[in-house]
C-alpha cells in the first residue's frame, strides 16, 4: 500500500493574500483526471498547522438507460456505446461536467470575447480584464449557475447525462503539524523558517486509497419483462387452471344429482315388486246376517 500514497507538503503563503480574507484555507478536490474542476465538484476545506490523513474508497456507479429515467431530469446516454459520438472541443472523453465546463466557457467566450481561469483554457484566447470579470463574466456566470443548480442546465447547454459515473469516497484524520522536534526537518527542507510560520502557513496531506478493491454498484430493473411475462403467465395459469377445475366441479355435481335422482328411482320400483299391496279382504259381519 505504501506505493499507492501520495504526500504533499501544501504552503498557502497567508502573507501574499491580495484581498483581506477572514479564513486561512486550502481546498482539497478529488476528482478523475480526465475531468475537469468545476464549482459542483464537492471539496473538503483544510486548514494549516494540521497533518491530513486522506483515504479514498472508488465507487462506479452504472444506470439505467432510457425508458428507466436514472435522473430526475432526464435519461442517461451510454457513452461506452460505439454509436456514442463524443462532440467536446477540448476534451477527449465526454462526461457531464466536462461538456458543462466547455458550455459556459463557449457562452463566456460568445458575450465578453475573453476567457477567465475558471473557464476552458486556450492558447488563443484572451484572458478577461478586472472591468470584464466583473461586469461581463460574472453577469453570464450568474445565469448559467441559476440554471446549473437547478438541474436546467439543459436549456442553456446540450450536455446528457452519462449512465456511467465515478465516486471517490473521502474519510479524513487529522492531527497537530509540526510537532516541536520536526521543525528542524522543515528548516531543512527550506519549507519553512520557525514554528510559528509553519502552523501559520503550512500542513501536510497524505492521500492513499483505502482499499484496492473497487465497488461497483448496478442499478438494475425491479420489474423486467421476463418477470411481467412470467407473472402473466402464473396469473393465466391460476385462472384458466381454476376455471377448468370449476367445470369440473360443476360437472360433477350434476352427475351425481342424476345419478341419486336414478338411483331414488329405481329404488322404489325395486321395493314396490317385492313387497306387493294385497287386496282388501271384506268380512262381512256375521252377526248382520243372522236374523
Amino acid at each position: 500500500m505504501k506505493a499507492y500514497k501520495l504526500t504533499m507538503y501544501v504552503n498557502i503563503n497567508q502573507d501574499l493574500y491580495a484581498f483581506e480574507s477572514s479564513t486561512a484555507r486550502f481546498d482539497l478536490c478529488i476528482h478523475p483526471t480526465d475531468e475537469p474542476l468545476d464549482p459542483k465538484t464537492p471539496c473538503t476545506v483544510l486548514s494549516p498547522g494540521h497533518a491530513y490523513e486522506v483515504k479514498l474508497t472508488v465507487q462506479n456507479y452504472t444506470y439505467l438507460p432510457h425508458p428507466y429515467n436514472s435522473y430526475q431530469s432526464g435519461d442517461c446516454t451510454q457513452t461506452s456505446h460505439s454509436s456514442f459520438r463524443n462532440n467536446l472541443k477540448y476534451f477527449y472523453r465526454y462526461s457531464y461536467r466536462a461538456c458543462l465546463q466547455e458550455c459556459v466557457t463557449d457562452m463566456v467566450l460568445e458575450a465578453c470575447r475573453c476567457i477567465t481561469v475558471s473557464e476552458v483554457q486556450n492558447a488563443s484566447n484572451r484572458y478577461c480584464t478586472v472591468t470584464q470579470r466583473l461586469g461581463c463574466v460574472r453577469y453570464v456566470r450568474a445565469k448559467f449557475d441559476s440554471y446549473s443548480y437547478t438541474n436546467n442546465s439543459t436549456t442553456l447547454c446540450d450536455c446528457p447525462r452519462p449512465c456511467s459515473d465515478v465516486v471517490y469516497s473521502q474519510d479524513f484524520a487529522a492531527s497537530f503539524f509540526p510537532a516541536n522536534s520536526f521543525i528542524k526537518v522543515l528548516k531543512l527542507l527550506k519549507l519553512s523558517s520557525s514554528l510559528v510560520h509553519a502552523r501559520s502557513n503550512l500542513m501536510r496531506i497524505t492521500i492513499s486509497f483505502k482499499s484496492l478493491m473497487v465497488t461497483h454498484i448496478i442499478h438494475e430493473p425491479e420489474y423486467t419483462l421476463e418477470d411481467m411475462i412470467s407473472s402473466m403467465g402464473g396469473f393465466m395459469g391460476f385462472f384458466i387452471g381454476a376455471s377448468i377445475l370449476s367445470v369440473l366441479e360443476v360437472l360433477d355435481v350434476f352427475l351425481r344429482t342424476i345419478a341419486a335422482i336414478i338411483a331414488s328411482y329405481f329404488r322404489v320400483e325395486i321395493v314396490n315388486k317385492t313387497n306387493p299391496v294385497l287386496p282388501q279382504t271384506i268380512v262381512k259381519d256375521v252377526r248382520s246376517t243372522v236374523k
